[in-house]
């Protein structure tokens, strides 16, 4: 997760073709072949929305599995480190107040990393 000075949080929204398309969720994605995850973090970061960022404390760990696989995610504080966000590989980049986030629709994944904020 990316919160601004404010406290709202960085979101993407998915293309709406594909899987969980449409949804709003935290930027980040899959690891390639022996990347660490925070390096693969800042890479698909840069990759989705263009812009750096240093990933700070682990916020929680999710398994869960979809129909056809299974993902572990694993969702980290991040700091904006430089850049302005914009939909490179997204549909749409959105900062949204905390207070906010549930008017939105999100994947399982993202609604647990939310709760997991929640504390």
């Amino acid at each position: 997760m990316i919160p601004d000075a404010t406290g709202a949080y960085l979101l993407i929204q998915r293309p709406p073709a594909g899987l969980l398309g449409g949804l709003w969720g935290f930027p980040g994605g899959a690891l390639q072949a022996g990347e660490a995850y925070t390096v693969g973090l800042c890479r698909t970061i840069r990759e989705q929305v263009g812009i750096e960022v240093s990933v700070g404390e682990p916020v929680t760990r999710i398994a869960h599995a979809y129909t056809h696989f299974r993902i572990t995610l694993h969702a980290y504080r991040c700091q904006l480190a430089g850049g302005e966000p914009r939909p490179l590989r997204c549909a749409a980049v959105r900062w949204v107040a905390s207070g906010a986030l549930r008017d939105l629709a999100f994947p399982v994944t993202d609604a647990r990393i939310m709760r997991a904020l929640e504390g």
